[in-house]
């Protein structure tokens, strides 16, 4: 009816092939993400306080070039005779007992460079839940977000209740929230 109407006025509505088409903009394409087997892990720091324990845990970008962390690392404990404590779940949760933590973002790492994660839990038996002994772990291993393959580091560490805290990858050793002043 409209167009009918402009018809009539003499104007034209105008055909589809005149209005000019819009070109998406090319995405932009950041770094592949980080391979496990191009990552080694090794500690970078820690903290314990009232049962609770953390460490900070790095990767280092042994790649020829950068790569990119989106995420949480895929962890899993071994015992000494490396088989998996399957009794031990890991939580992904930005923060722990010491710090609030960091809001999820990608992590691009430099070859090189390093990025960041913790790994929290605590070391007091729930005897409430039948707990009398922590099971010992003796090997972290880790998996880039996406990848199979696992990074594994000799640790000695006893969690108790069930589950270790590991924080999404960050970018320093510290992370922002803890880092920044009290005001």
């Amino acid at each position: 009816a409209l167009s009918a109407g402009l018809a009539a006025c003499g104007q034209a509505e105008p055909s589809p092939s005149a209005t000019p088409a819009v070109e998406p903009a090319p995405a932009e394409v950041g770094p592949a993400a980080c391979r496990s087997a191009d990552l080694q892990l090794a500690t970078a720091g820690g903290d314990a306080g009232m049962g609770n324990r953390v460490a900070v845990l790095s990767v280092l970008n042994r790649g020829e070039g950068a790569c990119q962390l989106v995420g949480y690392p895929t962890v899993t404990l071994a015992d000494k005779a490396d088989r998996p404590l399957d009794s031990i779940e890991a939580r992904q949760l930005p923060g722990n007992y010491f710090s609030q933590g960091d809001a999820l973002r990608p992590v691009v790492v430099q070859p090189g460079a390093r990025a960041y994660f913790d790994l929290a839990w605590n070391v007091i038996p729930h005897e409430g839940d039948g707990e009398v002994a922590c099971p010992i772990a003796t090997t972290v291993r880790v998996a880039a977000p996406g990848d199979g393959a696992f990074a594994m580091l000799p640790m000695e560490l006893t969690p108790c209740g069930g589950y270790v805290r590991v924080s999404p990858f960050r970018p320093t050793a510290e992370d922002e929230a803890s880092a920044s002043p009290a005001t």
